[in-house]
């Protein structure tokens, strides 16, 4: 039952979702644990996006800051297996698999790795789409039941139809803190350096700042 509420929320949003300007997802606003078996958490979070290099990463916004809205849902297949969605006022979506192969729910150190894939549509541009791979390795302390520290180093591949690939190195850093049993907040801040085929962007950069809420179900 879950499930199809998950699937229905995410479903409803597509369509009003995908209708503005395309930006890089690069925070993930999340700690090292995963939700555990049977459990659901939705979350929604505010984002700036910036880029300092109007060539940098190959079909990306053309400088400046841009904010935008993300809506994601985990749902915990396994106590230390998530299966992820994400879709953004960027045109983004995302699917991920979340593994936790240090810790559990309850420790005070886990540690994971989500590989995923993210397709890109802007309809305000020529560009036919965007495709990228995402391997974070998720790094999260815990020394409260309610406070938590994490880092996120990431590797990104960018293919884009008209344009060159690229590749993005960077990290995320963020506070995660539980208001109760069911709410949770986030902030987090990213940085990444892209790598873009055919072109000299040594002095480029990305950066995000994000705030975010997440709501669980099924505790």
């Amino acid at each position: 039952m879950k499930m199809i509420r998950f699937l229905l929320f995410f479903s409803c949003l597509i369509g009003v979702l995908f209708s503005f300007s395309n930006c890089a997802q690069l925070s993930s606003l999340q700690t090292g644990r995963t939700v555990g078996q049977n459990e659901l958490e939705v979350g929604g979070g505010l984002i700036g996006y910036g880029i300092n290099d109007p060539n940098a990463g190959g079909g990306e916004i053309q400088g400046g800051i841009l904010p935008h809205l993300a809506v994601w849902g985990h749902y915990g297949l396994l106590d230390n297996v998530d299966a992820q969605v994400k879709i953004s006022t960027g045109g983004n979506l995302s699917l991920a698999g979340k593994w936790q192969f240090i810790g559990d729910q309850e420790s005070s150190f886990a540690m994971a790795i989500a590989p995923g894939i993210e397709g890109q549509i802007n309809p305000s541009t020529d560009e036919s789409g965007i495709f990228r791979t995402h391997l974070p390795l998720y790094l999260s302390i815990h020394p409260s039941d309610r406070f938590a520290a994490y880092a996120t180093p990431k590797y990104i591949y960018q293919v884009v139809s008209d344009d060159a690939n690229s590749h993005f190195l960077g990290s995320s850093l963020g506070v995660s803190y539980d208001f109760s049993d069911r709410v949770i907040g986030a902030v987090e801040g990213s940085y990444f350096k892209p790598f873009t085929e055919g072109k000299n962007n040594e002095t480029a950069y990305l950066y995000q700042i994000g705030l975010g809420l997440k709501f669980r179900f099924g505790r």
